[in-house]
């Protein structure tokens, strides 16, 4: 009976352990999105990891610190996507498809430890959600 139930605990664990890191991804986003559309570049930027990676047509990963990000932000922000609203596809910008998506999907995680919306990737890293990467023609 005692392996039993050691069993047992340690299934519920096991399933327990990704409910949690998704649930807190799902608060995390919701944070992200309403500073993006407050325009709170301070809260993205205490979220954000850095060196920030950023990913180009050419398959170049460029880094930036906390100064270059800043820079970038506002193009990060219009980077066009390709999203397929009410059986269209349609072109939003980054900033549209944000603001229309108020909650995550369960196909936004590609695992538990990793989100991803439209172009932004979103990384649990040390037991925190962080904003790790964009894409950028």
């Amino acid at each position: 009976m005692r392996a039993f139930t050691v069993c047992l605990v340690f299934v519920v664990l096991l399933i327990a352990v990704p409910v949690v890191a998704v649930m807190d991804g799902d608060i995390f986003y919701s944070k992200f999105r309403s500073a993006v559309l407050q325009s709170q570049i301070k809260t993205v930027v205490a979220v954000a990891r850095f060196p920030f990676e950023v990913r180009g047509t050419d398959d170049n990963v460029r880094h930036y610190d906390e100064s270059g990000f800043r820079k970038i932000f506002g193009e990060l922000l219009a980077q066009k996507e390709l999203v397929l609203t009410k059986g269209q596809v349609v072109e939003l910008t980054m900033y549209e498809v944000l603001k229309e998506k108020e909650n995550l999907a369960a196909h936004d995680y590609l695992n538990k430890d990793f989100i991803r919306v439209g172009d932004f990737e979103f990384q649990l890293l040390d037991g925190k959600w962080r904003f790790t990467g964009a894409y950028l023609n």
